[in-house]
């Protein structure tokens, strides 16, 4: 788990019991590490799905969303990457921008708005 921020709040918190890992607040890239560091060990552990769950988050950066592109890129079906967020993030959108290909990752990268 990380530090807490300046007020007090985590803004990452992992279960790998359930593989999720929350985002809270506004996680930019100064988490970029530390979420890739999370997903990666996550990825490791071999279960089918891996949860990040943004509805505490206030607002999201490129580069995490690159982040989330690459490890849906090392995933294979029947393992997913599932985003769950508030459609204020615009995910579809900034997946399908910031991805190469984002038609090689509709089998392993599930967007769940909220």
């Amino acid at each position: 788990m990380d530090a807490p921020s300046l007020n007090g709040s985590m803004p990452v918190k992992v279960d790998p019991d359930t593989a999720t890992v929350w985002l809270y607040g506004h996680a930019t890239g100064a988490r970029k590490a530390a979420v890739t560091q999370h997903l990666a060990t996550l990825l490791g552990h071999g279960r089918d799905d891996i949860v990040v769950d943004l509805s505490g988050a206030a607002g999201l950066s490129n580069s995490l969303v690159d982040v989330f592109v690459a490890i849906a890129c090392l995933m294979e079906p029947p393992r997913r990457l599932i985003l769950r967020a508030p459609a204020s993030l615009a995910l579809p959108r900034r997946l399908t921008t910031r991805s190469r290909r984002p038609h090689s990752l509709a089998s392993t990268l599930i967007v769940q708005e909220q």
